[in-house]
């Protein structure tokens, strides 16, 4: 499989964050999506870009921030991430992360990472402004 370029993923992460946004919590702007990927829900965000990229790798930092290594860099819902003091994460790390869900099931959490998953792959997979009608409408208003 090609390298897939840094560009291409962080645009795949913009989009799942206004997909997210619009589609969850009803907001127009995907930005209100990085709190929420970034202040609890690390883990699904990761668990989705490794549904999108299958040669991601899990790490969890000593905070308990869960990124996605992709390549030769580690990404989370802001981008790129710098974080420091990284271990790779392994079942049992992921089983304790699992209580964090808060309000939703498993299984109403696994549709969602299932679904995000699927935007995802589409974006990879269609120019801009293909993926960016299909999910949103058109581009001009």
């Amino acid at each position: 499989m090609n390298e897939i370029s840094v560009d291409r993923i962080l645009l795949v992460i913009d989009m799942l964050l206004t997909y997210y946004a619009r589609n969850y919590m009803y907001l127009e702007n995907g930005y209100e999506a990085i709190s929420h990927f970034t202040l609890g829900e690390c883990g699904t965000f990761a668990l989705v870009l490794q549904k999108i990229f299958p040669n991601t790798t899990l790490y969890v930092t000593d905070n308990q921030h869960i990124i996605s290594k992709i390549g030769e860099n580690y990404y989370d819902a802001t981008g790129i991430s710098h974080e420091s003091n990284i271990h790779l994460m392994n079942e049992q790390d992921f089983i304790n992360y699992i209580p964090y869900y808060g309000s939703k099931s498993w299984d109403a959490k696994k549709n969602e990472i299932e679904e995000l998953a699927e935007v995802g792959k589409y974006v990879l997979n269609h120019s801009y402004s293909e993926a960016y009608e299909h999910l949103f409408g058109s581009l001009t208003r």
